[in-house]
């Protein structure tokens, strides 16, 4: 059996970044025969004072494998760097978190369970104290699904055939055998 804390983070992450590169690769294709533009994907947003479509899928990234780093490094603080901006550079930047998180030991997810984790934000005055397990389940987990749902709704508004099996990706059934 699977560390509860590694199933419930880098499996998950694990299963929803590869569920995201195939929406991804499905806008890729709606791009290709012209029923929607990746312009218009990329400036996508809910309303006007909420990130666009790349800051979306950076952030996944950020709240996963970011996360992870977090906790190996006991602090975290947001760091602006410009989200990728194609289709392509997005994929490619899923495709390296999840080859990271799938080089991650169950055992080194239990060891930072317990390790402290400062999420701050110097210039607003915001410093969290958690325990790594804290940090990823009550901080890192729910933000990286409110990113990844943004995402998939900004693509679900635009108009994409997606749905809800598109969004689960591969379900981590129990083998009949």
């Amino acid at each position: 059996m699977t560390a509860p804390l590694f199933a419930a983070t880098i499996a998950t992450f694990l299963q929803q970044l590869r569920a995201l590169d195939g929406l991804l690769a499905k806008a890729q294709q709606a791009c290709t025969e012209g029923t929607i533009t990746e312009a218009a994907i990329q400036a996508a947003r809910i309303v006007p004072d909420m990130a666009p479509f790349p800051n979306q899928v950076n952030w996944v990234v950020v709240h996963s494998i970011g996360a992870i780093e977090a906790c190996r490094a006991g602090d975290s603080q947001p760091v602006p760097t410009p989200p990728a901006t194609t289709l392509d550079e997005q994929r490619t930047l899923l495709a390296d978190a999840i080859a990271r998180l799938s080089a991650i030991d169950p055992a080194e997810i239990d060891e930072l369970a317990d390790r402290p984790v400062t999420f701050s934000i110097p210039a607003r005055g915001i410093l969290l104290p958690f325990d790594g397990a804290g940090y990823l389940l009550s901080f890192a987990v729910p933000n990286f699904f409110f990113h990844l749902t943004t995402a998939y709704n900004l693509l679900r508004g635009l108009g994409l055939p997606i749905g809800k099996l598109d969004y689960l990706g591969q379900l981590r059934i129990k083998d009949q055998t």
